[in-house]
């Protein structure tokens, strides 16, 4: 009689930080310091917005692996001020490692270098591709051309890297995609401005999907399943909590520590 492998548990935390250069963004350095031991404890950590003090982040997190994208520019035909804001860290050693600039930004996008990580770990001589990504922000019709050319070109990334739809490769994507999977088009209304947006996004999102043979990973509410915070995933299941928004008391005032919600994927991998 055969006996079954045991399944692979991977804990991954998603969470964008909102660490923009202050003014921007409020007390940046303080929440950066106190967002590092939060991180701890788990297998891989994927980060978004994090623009700056990406020191004081691993500083307390206690990874021994991490990377990032940066890809600033000071040319005037390619001017991009920030970094990607993307930080994977990691408790496993990458075995591959890629990243690539989205080629069509817009509005204040145009000037950060988001785009795309790809890093593969191995866990019990099981490979395990990951992927980090920061979508395009707002809504403008213009804002639905540069998303719909960074689907298609993650898309190609991922295919890549780690084979087509039908490839038994394990795949876990995670990332602001700023879209979603909705289906309450009434009552999911924070992160979209009309309804003709909420149409156009999903459809990319949708587009997604289908062009990498992706799947949503179950969330445990159905609210948090339409999340822009998105993991997507091939041959692997498991089950996404909703963090929420730590709070600290910062210079004597009590905020949250990212204008964004905070999740773990509790993945497992047969």
């Amino acid at each position: 009689m055969k006996i079954a492998e045991a399944v692979i548990k991977l804990s991954v935390i998603l969470w964008n930080v909102w660490l923009l250069p202050s003014p921007i963004s409020i007390a940046p350095k303080d929440r950066a310091e106190r967002i590092s031991p939060l991180l701890k404890g788990h297998d891989i950590v994927v980060l978004n917005e994090a623009f700056t003090y990406k020191a004081a982040l691993m500083k307390g997190s206690g990874y021994d692996y991490n990377t990032t994208l940066d890809g600033r520019s000071l040319l005037p035909w390619k001017l991009r001020l920030v970094d990607s804001g993307l930080l994977v860290l990691s408790r496993y050693p990458f075995s591959k490692v890629e990243n690539e600039i989205f080629k069509d930004r817009a509005g204040s996008d145009r000037f950060s270098a988001k785009g795309m990580i790809m890093v593969r770990i191995h866990v019990n001589e099981t490979e395990i591709d990951i992927y980090a990504t920061h979508m395009q922000a707002g809504s403008s019709p213009n804002r639905s051309k540069q998303r719909i050319s960074q689907v298609k070109q993650l898309a190609d990334f991922i295919n890549r890297h780690s084979g087509p739809a039908n490839s038994s490769r394990n795949v876990i994507v995670a990332g602001d995609m700023n879209m979603g999977p909705l289906t309450n088009f009434e009552g999911y209304n924070w992160a979209y401005k009309n309804c003709q947006d909420k149409k156009e996004r999903t459809a990319a999102f949708t587009m997604l999907k289908e062009l990498t043979g992706l799947e949503d990973a179950k969330y445990s509410h159905p609210y948090w399943q339409q999340d822009i915070n998105r993991f997507l995933v091939r041959n692997v299941g498991g089950l996404v909590s909703h963090l929420g928004k730590p709070w600290e008391v910062i210079n004597g005032k009590s905020m949250p520590l990212s204008d964004s919600d905070k999740y773990l994927f509790s993945a497992d991998i047969p």
